[in-house]
């Protein structure tokens, strides 16, 4: 996982996350690489980063279909069959959220969890496209979207394919 300070996402612009340390940065680490998507094509493929346990190593894989819901199964799987070797992911798409103030706005959506979270946390980065969609300008924080259900099937965390 690259460092902090390589990273484009300037976490010292999110206050009040409730996350640990190692999920912190993973959760900076899946930003980095959706806004490096982003800003190079307009847009991505829905993708998870799982941990790996005991380590800072990372599994990315991307998980392409034809609606969301495929996207999220193929997301799901994935992180269950190889739930044994890691210790968190994340889930990460493109989307949209409602807002009082802006009503309906484009956003970075990741979900978060450790692999024995009972719920996994979401957040997003709203972004706004400029002259056209050829810019893309980010906001400057992050929006806690709550609790969710977690990917995570609880009869596989952590159980050893035979």
């Amino acid at each position: 996982m690259a460092e902090k300070d390589e990273m484009l996402f300037d976490d010292a612009e999110l206050t009040d996350l409730d996350l640990e340390e190692a999920l912190s940065n993973l959760l900076f680490y899946t930003l980095d690489e959706a806004i490096t998507k982003m800003e190079k094509a307009g847009q991505f493929t829905p993708f998870t980063v799982c941990l790996k346990n005991d380590s800072d190593d990372v599994l990315v894989e991307t998980h392409p279909g034809e609606d969301p819901e495929e996207c999220g199964l193929s997301a799901k799987a994935a992180i269950n069959l190889i739930s044994h070797v890691t210790s968190a992911y994340t889930y990460c798409y493109d989307g949209y959220v409602e807002t009082e103030e802006d009503g309906q706005v484009d956003a970075i959506i990741v979900e978060i969890a450790k692999a024995d979270d009972s719920l996994c946390k979401a957040y997003c980065l709203a972004y706004t496209l400029k002259n056209g969609g050829d810019e893309i300008e980010f906001d400057s924080g992050l929006i806690d979207l709550g609790d969710i259900e977690t990917m995570y099937d609880p009869d596989l965390a952590g159980v050893k394919p035979e």
